[in-house]
């Protein structure tokens, strides 16, 4: 027991060099009145706790009053600097000058940590601009997987981004694969707040299932996780990879200037579209990944995926099968539908449904995603 707690006092120790908890501890150290003997009680990160009673007492040779540690949400009370366990304590005497600190650290539960603190120890605030910012990762028995690796962040979504619990975009600086999500390493990852599921599990339920369909290519790797924001515990996340263009993601060709028209395209029907957009069969598009350097060619390829997608649309139309398997590839739309009926998703024929078409191939639903809004979970 006291080998398990000295163990918990080392790692809770470090998490006193977040943010500028050192330099905060020497100012107040300095700030001992000049005349008598003092006990001061500090926390080592100001967000994990707070200390009830009187922080600084002057002891005038006679015993400490009560004094009580308490975690805020997210966190736990691990014990005090000088070895004391219990978060009541009073009667402390000293001949000297002398800070006592409460140490706290992560309420684990059964799942993975993620700290972010950004370098401005301010939120996020938009969705278009990185930020630079630090993660550190737990995994869910509290080994720590990374510590404050720098990364960017910013926030992301449509409707969401106006509720109070907020999604994420981080980009960081080299492809890693985080808690073994994936097929491979990715250098972009989403943090899902999930703000209108209170279960919070309709998207990686539904990104599960899509993940099961033996003719959808690829489906995200998701887990939950628990996420601090400078500090502050957010609850409750899905860490999800991002829906890009790679081997280990969306296989199409990224070669594309010089190339002509037969080239990787993926694309998403969007109803929240601001990027390269087209319509066809009355639906906005936009395209996701990047087209030929070379003006005029980029245009070529910019029309050629808008006019192969509402061709499309003309042949499903006329029902004709055999030009319909021309065009597109019919298994992955069965299973893409199987899915979006089995989940009775709401966005779906709105905003973020995903198709591609690689050289040579044909126009191939997936990967699924945004599913929050799914299985009754509307009106």
């Amino acid at each position: 027991m006291k080998r398990n707690f000295c163990l918990c006092i080392v790692l809770a120790v470090l998490l006193t060099l977040f943010v500028s908890c050192g330099k905060q501890n020497e100012a107040l150290e300095a700030d001992f009145p000049p005349e008598g003997v003092y006990i001061r009680y500090l926390v080592n990160f100001p967000d994990a706790g707070s200390i009830s009673g009187e922080t600084l007492q002057d002891l005038q040779g006679q015993e400490t009053t009560e004094v009580v540690a308490t975690a805020n949400l997210g966190y736990r009370f691990v014990g005090w600097s000088d070895g004391r366990e219990e978060p009541v304590r009073k009667g402390d005497t000293a001949d000297e000058n002398q800070v006592i600190t409460a140490i706290f650290d992560y309420d684990q539960l059964e799942m993975p940590i993620l700290s972010i603190v950004t370098e401005t120890d301010k939120d996020v605030e938009s969705k278009t601009e990185y930020i630079n910012a630090t993660l550190t990762l737990l995994d869910e028995d509290g080994e720590y997987l990374y510590d404050q690796l720098e990364i960017q962040i910013r926030g992301r979504g449509n409707f969401t981004w106006g509720l109070e619990k907020k999604s994420y975009k981080m980009k960081l600086p080299a492809k890693q694969s985080l808690l073994g999500l994936g097929k491979g390493k990715s250098k972009k990852w989403v943090l899902l707040a999930n703000h209108c599921d209170q279960s919070l599990l309709r998207n990686f339920l539904s990104l599960n299932l899509a993940g099961s369909m033996p003719n959808l290519a690829w489906s995200p790797d998701s887990t939950s996780v628990e996420v601090y924001l400078n500090g502050e515990y957010r609850g409750v996340y899905l860490l999800v990879e991002e829906v890009d263009v790679g081997k280990n993601k969306v296989a199409v060709s990224e070669e594309v200037t010089g190339m002509g028209t037969d080239i990787g395209y993926l694309i998403e029907m969007s109803g929240n579209a601001k990027n390269i957009i087209f319509s066809a069969g009355g639906k906005n598009y936009q395209v996701h990944n990047d087209l030929s350097e070379d003006p005029d060619e980029s245009l070529e390829q910019y029309n050629y995926i808008r006019d192969y997608v509402q061709e499309c649309w003309d042949v499903l139309n006329e029902g004709e099968e055999e030009e319909i398997a021309r065009l597109i590839d019919i298994e992955s739309m069965v299973d893409a539908y199987l899915v979006e009926e089995i989940v009775k998703n709401m966005d779906v024929g709105w905003d973020s449904f995903y198709l591609y078409k690689n050289v040579g191939g044909k126009l191939t639903f997936g990967p699924l995603w945004d599913f929050d809004l799914a299985l009754g979970n509307c009106n």
